[in-house]
């Protein structure tokens, strides 16, 4: 996956180069991903969303690759639709906290290996989650033709 590896390679650029102060705003920015998480609000998702989008504009920026962030960004404005759904994923919210902890500890340690490895699995896990989720909604609705309707007689499934 490209995401996931131009998102370890930030991780791991941003261990190695980013200023004391910048892994302070990242260590402020994740803060504000944890609380927006364990919140319980009808706007979890985006507020998770939003604080995420923070952190990353941070980890992109301390990490100094202008030719990274750019690409990043493209794929980001593709994927959006899809985080959205990774996120609304019961648990997820957590989960994705819980994997964001381990790369920011690895770059408060400076460890720039861990925080790339962290950061990689981090955006797999999330990929796991929306293609179970993709596949549960295209499975509900391969069930959810009328009766007396099958593959060949004009039926079809009801969008969901």
């Amino acid at each position: 996956m490209v995401r996931a590896e131009l998102e370890g390679l930030a991780a791991e650029m941003f261990a190695r180069y980013a200023s004391d102060e910048e892994v302070a705003k990242l260590v402020a920015a994740f803060g504000q991903v944890e609380l927006a998480a364990r919140t319980e609000n009808l706007d979890v998702i985006h507020d998770v969303m939003h604080a995420k989008d923070r952190l990353y504009g941070i980890l992109f920026q301390g990490a100094g690759n202008p030719i990274l962030t750019q690409m990043v960004g493209i794929l980001q404005r593709r994927v959006t639709q899809f985080r959205a759904l990774t996120l609304a994923q019961p648990g997820r919210p957590v989960r994705s906290v819980e994997e964001i902890t381990v790369v920011v500890d690895a770059i408060r340690r400076r460890d720039a290996e861990s925080a790339r490895a962290a950061a990689t699995l981090h955006v797999h896990e999330a990929a796991r989650t929306v293609l179970g989720a993709i596949g549960h909604v295209s499975a509900v609705s391969l069930h959810a033709q009328p009766v007396g309707a099958g593959p060949g007689d004009g039926g079809g499934a009801r969008p969901v």
